[in-house]
């Protein structure tokens, strides 16, 4: 115990030095982090203040108990009674009508059969923000009370000012934000360990449902949202601060060949890590608690692309590239279908960038298949920038410029239907595949054998998540590279054992299909 804290003054002053102010959305919120409002409330401290207090009178049996019970379910009380200058009596009578830490924050209706002193009252309410600090535990889904949001503190300190703005879509802005060290439970080791990324959209929608279904399910190369929280008709994301998005990365580094960092092995090991993660996220059996064992879920993203591949870069030299943005992405169940297959839940929407979107869009039925094409598109475009740099990727990209329907939008997508009426894959696209075969040798040959695998128009015949990550495996960081994983924080890495993917020979085919079954938000 702090030799200081001998009396009430003491411990107002010391909760005065250590208060400490960051400003959420440009509010200022002050707050006593959690190890400062420990020692202001361990016993010791305690004893001292309710035997000095002379407006109550206990014996010691009496003054023990009540001792006893503030350091057990009363500490943030008492701190908030000391420090808006009231007495132990009147926290001995909240305590004694059964309000504990638990009922914070409180407001007036909460002292009506008390008949406290109007002063205190007040005073109470008006401190206790200081005393009733959100945390942030992993995994965590919070409904905070936008009503109440003058009766607590928010200790993440960012304004939303251009400077902080870490990215911009349809769905929501991410920012760059400050989260109290003691006041989380997990750590972000691309910078000094305070900054973090916070996704905000509008509402709920898609994405709460998504990390609520998924918030067991851990990959090296799958971005996580750490916590998440509601306030008002806002949801709020926590997610590790990436360093940029691929596409960022794949600009700024316009010759790879200049980093000696990025080398064969890297870029196979990143492609074979984004096949793991999509494989986890596809098939999350044995990496959830799932409750009804009969259960079979699948997930899937539908909006894979550059842009929504996230790099991370550890100790200025190690680069992790991660799937990331869920915003299109839904937790389904499998169910049976009149073929006797397993099928997932088809959305009916068009989700995605044009670019990456897959041929079945235009009969608005795709499933796992739409994220192996969007996959293998990512994939060729990254083996051009590598091995031909980013103008290279400029160009291809350009080349592909045309209508995937007649009389369609235009976009640089990777098929079109010809005039035959058949869908195809782009000439240039079949071109480049073929330029690239030519050109790689080892690891990068077998990554690039596998694109036209992904890149099949019937979506019955594309390559599945399961079997891309087993044809993929001997690159996998997965699998014990430590240069890698020991700099994933929180992040840690699954075993992903031999369990394979229910088929999808029947998804996209909706006339199979006889049944969904939609996850509940409970």
């Amino acid at each position: 115990m702090p030799a200081s804290m001998n009396n009430t003054e003491d411990v107002c002053d010391y909760m005065e030095d250590h208060m400490v102010t960051y400003n959420f959305r440009g509010q200022p919120q002050q707050f006593l982090p959690r190890l400062a409002l420990e020692k202001v409330t361990r016993k010791e401290v305690v004893q001292k203040i309710v035997a000095q207090d002379k407006d109550i009178v206990l014996n010691n049996r009496e003054q023990t108990k009540l001792v006893d019970q503030i350091v057990r379910v009363g500490g943030r009380l008492f701190a908030i009674c000391v420090n808006c200058g009231t007495t132990m009596q009147h926290l001995k009578v909240m305590l004694d009508n059964g309000i504990t830490d638990e009922r914070l924050p409180l407001s007036k209706d909460d002292f009506g059969s008390l008949k406290e002193k109007r002063t205190f009252v007040k005073g109470f309410i008006g401190n206790q923000k200081h005393f009733n600090t959100i945390s942030f535990p992993v995994d965590s889904i919070q409904r905070l009370n936008d009503l109440q949001s003058d009766l607590f503190t928010i200790p993440i300190d960012y304004e939303e000012l251009e400077a902080n703005r870490k990215g911009k879509g349809a769905f929501g802005t991410v920012w760059k934000v400050r989260i109290h060290s003691e006041h989380r439970s997990f750590t972000c080791e691309t910078n000094d360990g305070e900054f973090f990324a916070m996704k905000v959209t509008p509402h709920e929608g898609r994405e709460q449902d998504y990390h609520r279904q998924m918030a067991g399910l851990n990959h090296s190369h799958l971005v996580k949202c750490l916590a998440s929280f509601t306030l008002g008709a806002k949801y709020q994301m926590i997610y590790e601060l990436a360093s940029c998005d691929l596409e960022e990365f794949m600009r700024d580094r316009p010759k790879p060949s200049r980093h000696p960092e990025l080398t064969h092995a890297w870029l196979a090991q990143q492609l074979a890590g984004l096949s793991g993660a999509l494989k986890v996220v596809h098939n999350p059996q044995g990496l959830l608690n799932v409750p009804n064992a009969n259960t079979t879920r699948t997930g899937y993203m539908h909006d894979i692309k550059p842009e929504n591949i996230l790099v991370f870069i550890y100790q200025g030299k190690v680069c992790i590239l991660r799937l990331s943005d869920f915003s299109c992405a839904k937790v389904v169940e499998i169910v049976a279908t009149i073929s006797g297959k397993r099928d997932s839940y088809k959305t009916g929407s068009k989700p995605g960038t044009p670019t990456y979107r897959a041929p079945e869009i235009s009969e608005n039925a795709s499933s796992r298949p739409y994220d192996m094409w969007s996959l293998g598109c990512v994939f060729l475009e990254l083996l051009v920038w590598y091995l031909e740099g980013y103008e290279a990727l400029e160009k291809f990209r350009d080349s592909r410029e045309g209508s995937a329907l007649p009389n369609g939008m235009t976009d640089e997508g990777f098929y079109h239907k010809a005039s035959t009426g058949e869908t195809q894959l782009r000439e240039p696209v079949l071109r480049k595949i073929d330029e690239l075969r030519r050109q790689c040798q080892g690891d990068l040959k077998d990554i690039v054998d596998v694109v036209p695998s992904l890149l099949k128009i019937k979506p019955k015949e594309r390559m599945d998540a399961s079997h891309l990550a087993a044809r993929l495996s001997r690159f996998s960081t997965s699998t014990g590279s430590k240069s890698v994983t020991n700099f994933a924080g929180s992040l840690t890495v699954p075993s992903l054992g031999s369990t394979s993917l229910p088929t999808y020979e029947s998804d996209s085919d909706p006339n199979e299909f006889i049944k969904v079954t939609r996850p509940s938000k409970g």
